[in-house]
């Protein structure tokens, strides 16, 4: 079987691609054929990969050189089957869908919401509109949309062409139920949306970490406001002097200012420590030096791979109850939910953690628990490979 996974970005960076490098890998193990065509990206990062450039482009006049440019990537290839994920050019999913048998991946908002993160980010809210005309003049007044309008219609007609073309995806698979919702929300009941969770990119602990001398917290994943990484540092604050914050991403010039500048206001600065993006070897260690890991998304955050890692080497999340981070996080089992936006809340419970080794150990154990029965990599390989072969 050969199977064509179409995505923005080919890099080790970010939770979908992650996820697609990783589910390449293991889907050659089982003897399965996988090509990736990517817009933007290192093409060495897969054997079979193919440069298309206009995956990524938002030009409206682009669509057409998708569309083309992706039959050639499938005359070329000739896969079974064509699996979406991440893409801003209808085009090349059109091409998909007159070739033959094509998933579309929801991994986030972009097929429902024309700035794909429904989210304000003047006002820091989560939007719960559906998509509409209204989006243009309500985006502009709220901050979600792009001033550049020729590139706001290309991302309003990426929503509508997905939303016309719906019932003709062989399957629609949601990586949250948060996010089959605000599908189902947008383009009514589709009889071949399923949710299918994430499984854990590293391999589960035996047990949790012995408890370290040096109490820290861990943000893991892109620095971006959204992100939280502004509350990361409003909950280091709150906590004693001891505890060490630490950044583990990719914050730009612009974001680090950002950090800084909160940080040195709440007095924190010298407890912050940024290590920039580690490679994917070194996670695992990274994760199991922490006391806790943070996850404080402000946005409606479609899953958190990030949080089933921290999960999987027997340390406890602590995370705002947003998007689908319900769907791997039991408040009180395997860490804690958090109002969105609670901080001090949010504080009280990793000075929960960070005083109590046997609370840390159970909820640790738990997590490791969670990973191994319901976010197993052979489980959901067997249900993709079974959609293929259908």
């Amino acid at each position: 079987m050969k199977v064509l996974h179409i995505n923005d970005h080919l890099e080790l960076k970010g939770g979908v691609e992650v996820y697609v490098l990783s589910l390449a890998a293991q889907l050659e193990s089982r003897g399965v054929e996988v090509g990736i065509a990517f817009g933007q990206g290192n093409a060495s990062a897969w054997s079979r990969s193919f440069s298309v450039p206009s995956v990524s482009s938002v030009a409206w006049r682009s669509r057409e050189n998708g569309r083309r440019e992706m039959e050639r990537v499938l005359k070329s290839f000739a896969p079974d089957v064509c699996h979406v994920h991440g893409v801003f050019n209808p085009g090349t999913i059109q091409a998909c869908l007159e070739y033959g048998p094509t998933i579309l991946h929801l991994h986030d908002y972009r097929y429902v919401c024309p700035s794909s993160g429904l989210y304000y980010r003047r006002s820091e809210s989560i939007c719960e509109r559906r998509c509409s005309l209204a989006c243009f003049p309500i985006g502009l007044v709220r901050g979600c949309q792009t001033l550049r309008m020729p590139a706001s219609l290309s991302f309003y007609s990426r929503v509508r062409f997905v939303e016309r073309n719906a019932h003709r995806f062989q399957s629609v698979l949601a990586n949250s139920q948060y996010v089959a919702d605000r599908f189902t929300r947008s383009n009514g009941v589709v009889s071949r949306l399923q949710v299918l969770h994430y499984f854990c990119p590293i391999e589960p602990a035996i047990e949790p970490p012995a408890a370290s001398e040096v109490s820290s917290i861990l943000f893991l994943g892109r620095v971006r406001e959204p992100k939280g990484i502004v509350r990361f540092i409003d909950v280091l604050s709150r906590l004693p002097e001891r505890v060490i914050g630490t950044i583990v991403g990719d914050p730009d010039s612009v974001m680090r200012a950002i950090i800084e500048k909160e940080a040195r206001r709440l007095k924190c600065w010298h407890r912050v420590k940024m290590t920039g993006w580690v490679e994917r070897a070194d996670v695992a260690r990274i994760v199991e030096q922490a006391s806790a890991v943070i996850f404080p998304s402000i946005w409606a955050e479609p899953f958190g791979i990030v949080g089933l890692e921290a999960m999987a080497r027997g340390v406890p999340v602590v995370a705002f109850d947003v998007g689908g981070v319900s769907d791997w996080l039991e408040n009180g089992v395997n860490g804690f939910l958090i109002p969105r936006d609670d901080t001090l809340m949010m504080a009280e419970r990793v000075q929960e953690l960070l005083s109590d080794s046997l609370l840390r150990a159970k909820l640790g154990s738990a997590g490791i628990s969670k990973v191994r029965s319901q976010f197993d990599l052979d489980g959901h390989i067997m249900k993709l490979l079974s959609l293929y072969e259908g």
